[in-house]
């Protein structure tokens, strides 16, 4: 859990590669990796409850365990981010560009059969407070619920098949000081005099997201000797969503700290030049992007080895709306 969430900060560390950029490439590709991120997030939510049994049976069967996952933001989003920066990615990071960056989480997870009728509920949740990592300002929560009904049981040579309904809700933010390694020229600005140059002074990145989700879901699992393999499909709506990027530090004006009056003057003479003129604040750059209700389906699936009431299991998953991957570990007893 923690080299994933490190992960994310050593792909914009001193050991990458960085140029002077223009400050409006930086502002443009950074509200695009917000709206990138911003799709990503109903998928991260589905991390945990996995479990390869696709009923576990009515009360008193129960289980605890927990359970580490990824999903991924876009490889394009990763290349939209990398080039607003003028940052060149290290070549031990190349499959970041590839199949994209990855969102780590994680649950403790249990589950109890119902009375009466065939099903049983699930309930997760994971958390990390300020100050788990010494480097990285992490903030992270992830809790759900969700209710199965089974339509068969696993007997003989029938498979488990339950059908479902839950609900999940993410929010995460993750604070990177000093990620540049040093300060960064962005932009040559005109004031109607002369041309002046505007910098990020070391500055620190932030990321931001959250979102709510109502999944249903269906599943069929069939236990053979010590393996139980599984197969699912889900469909999502998510509200709520937004994921915001933050590049802060002091912004400095041809060596001094950037006040009102020079962005005044700088607005001023751009606007009376019939242009729009640079997004500039005093504190660097910030980018938001907030979704609407969003429809998401992803196919899951995977297999348990199975130790009498210990199980270990492996699962992957695939969003077809964003086309990101993920993939989880789950280790619970069941009985």
């Amino acid at each position: 859990m923690k080299r994933a969430f490190v992960l994310m900060v050593v792909l914009f560390s001193a050991t990458t590669v960085f140029a002077a950029v223009n400050y409006t490439t930086f502002q443009d590709g950074f509200n695009e990796f917000a709206k990138d991120l911003a799709s990503a997030t109903p998928f991260s939510s589905s991390i945990g409850l996995g479990w390869s049994q696709a009923y576990i049976g009515q009360f008193p069967h129960f289980g605890l365990g927990i359970t580490a996952g990824v999903t991924t933001i876009s490889a394009g989003a990763i290349k939209t981010f990398a080039d607003a920066v003028g940052m060149t990615l290290p070549a031990d990071f190349d499959y970041a560009s590839k199949y994209g960056l990855p969102l780590p989480g994680y649950t403790i997870d249990a589950r109890i059969g119902g009375f009466v009728l065939p099903f049983d509920i699930g309930f997760k949740l994971g958390y990390l407070p300020p100050g788990t990592f010494p480097t990285v300002d992490v903030n992270y929560l992830l809790f759900g619920i969700d209710v199965r009904y089974a339509l068969l049981k696993d007997q003989g040579f029938t498979p488990a098949v339950s059908v479902g309904l839950g609900y999940n809700h993410v929010k995460t933010s993750v604070n990177v000081p000093g990620f540049l390694g040093g300060d960064v020229q962005v932009a040559q600005v005109f004031d109607g005099s002369a041309y002046h140059t505007l910098s990020l002074t070391n500055p620190d990145f932030g990321l931001d997201w959250n979102t709510n989700v109502i999944e249903l879901k269906a599943q069929i699992s069939k236990s053979l000797l010590f393996i139980t393999p599984y197969l699912g499909v889900a469909a999502a709506v998510s509200f709520g969503t937004s994921a915001s990027g933050s590049v802060t530090s002091q912004l400095v004006y041809n060596g001094h700290a950037i006040t009102q009056t020079d962005i005044n003057n700088i607005i001023a003479y751009y606007r009376s030049q019939g242009q729009n003129p640079p997004d500039l604040s005093a504190t660097g750059i910030t980018a938001k992007a907030d979704n609407g209700a969003g429809f998401d389906f992803r196919a899951f699936g995977g297999l348990s080895i199975n130790l009498f009431i210990l199980y270990l299991d492996l699962g992957v998953g695939y969003d077809f709306s964003t086309s990101a991957l993920g993939g989880s570990l789950n280790v619970r007893i069941s009985i």
